[in-house]
């Protein structure tokens, strides 16, 4: 299922992927550094982020999925993204803001990488987001969710077996008045087109630059 998200790129965006993947899977933090910076320069740090960085932790995954490469390996390179991204994107703003409530979390998992990358994109771009950081199972998430009244819940998940979490989220927001939406994002849906709709989902976000498009799609839709 990978391949039908790695499929998408071009051949020199493939062979980019390929390299800054071996750069991560050798640990060799200043290479990725300097390719990330090189590309930053020349396209955006967005474009980095959608056409170099989240494409090699999807090809690592599957990698891993497939017992070519070690769970250890699959944190490191996630940690050396996360460390080089972070020099690389916008300070986040931190001026009150109008707009809907926002939450995030990373859901039954240990990879921080994707909820820092869409928190800081969201801060960057004015909203305030809550920041559940890590939260084991999804009834503790939904409870979280209601008691902040949030209007729209981001939920990050990077291996397969933590999207089932997503469907206690949703059992427990369709109990709730005035239900808040639910927005996943992460390498299992990414592999799988179909998934965020069977986990229970409003939306799926491809990219943390599309998180601002669904926000303001949501908003039309509930009036938020």
């Amino acid at each position: 299922m990978p391949d039908v998200f790695l499929h998408q790129f071009s051949v020199e965006q493939m062979q980019q992927i390929g390299v800054i993947t071996d750069a991560l899977l050798a640990l060799d933090r200043i290479k990725v550094q300097e390719f990330v910076m090189e590309r930053c320069q020349t396209a955006g740090i967005m474009n980095a982020l959608d056409v170099l960085i989240v494409p090699a932790l999807v090809s690592i995954g599957k990698a891993w999925e497939e017992g070519n490469v070690s769970l250890s390996q699959v944190y490191m390179s996630s940690r050396i993204c996360e460390d080089v991204i972070h020099k690389f994107l916008p300070q986040a703003s931190e001026s009150e803001q109008s707009g809907p409530k926002l939450g995030i979390a990373v859901l039954a998992d240990h990879h921080m990488l994707g909820k820092r990358i869409v928190t800081t994109v969201l801060k960057a771009s004015g909203f305030n987001v809550i920041d559940y950081g890590q939260v084991a199972e999804g009834n503790s998430l939904a409870r979280l969710a209601k008691k902040d009244r949030l209007d729209i819940l981001f939920i990050s998940t990077l291996m397969l077996h933590a999207v089932q979490e997503v469907k206690k989220v949703r059992l427990q927001r369709d109990c709730t008045e005035g239900a808040f939406k639910i927005v996943v994002g992460g390498a299992p849906y990414l592999m799988d087109h179909a998934l965020w709709r069977e986990v229970g989902a409003d939306a799926m976000a491809h990219s943390a630059a599309e998180t601002i498009i669904l926000i303001q799609k949501l908003k039309q839709e509930a009036a938020i």
